[in-house]
């Protein structure tokens, strides 16, 4: 499986907008992004999606884990490398309070 077929397999479960998200959607974006790191271990994307996935989820554990291994991947990481895969502003505070959550301590105040 691809990084795009990850991605594009995340944004079909991810339906945060009020009363169109489920766990359920989270769940299925969680198993799809375990089989992505499995084959992909050191993939920046797929860690960081499930980070977003878990934490959103109520997965805190798995979230953690996935947030340490984006920072193992790569200790700079920022909020700006945030912005690639969310095209909204609602879409990229919800992810970046997701990362938080998962203890990544991200500037979301930055991209009011």
């Amino acid at each position: 499986m691809s990084n795009y077929e990850a991605e594009k397999g995340y944004r079909a479960n991810r339906k945060i907008n009020g009363k169109n998200w489920k766990k359920e959607f989270e769940i299925e974006a969680i198993v799809l992004l375990r089989k992505v790191i499995k084959q992909e271990p050191n993939d920046l994307l797929g860690h960081m999606l499930l980070a977003i996935s878990a934490s959103m989820g109520g997965f805190d554990e798995e979230a953690q884990a996935a947030a340490k291994e984006v920072l193992r991947i790569d200790p700079q990481f920022s909020v700006k490398r945030l912005t690639a895969p969310f095209k909204d502003k609602i879409h990229l505070k919800n992810a970046c309070d997701a990362l938080n959550k998962a203890d990544l301590s991200l500037e979301c105040d930055a991209l009011k």
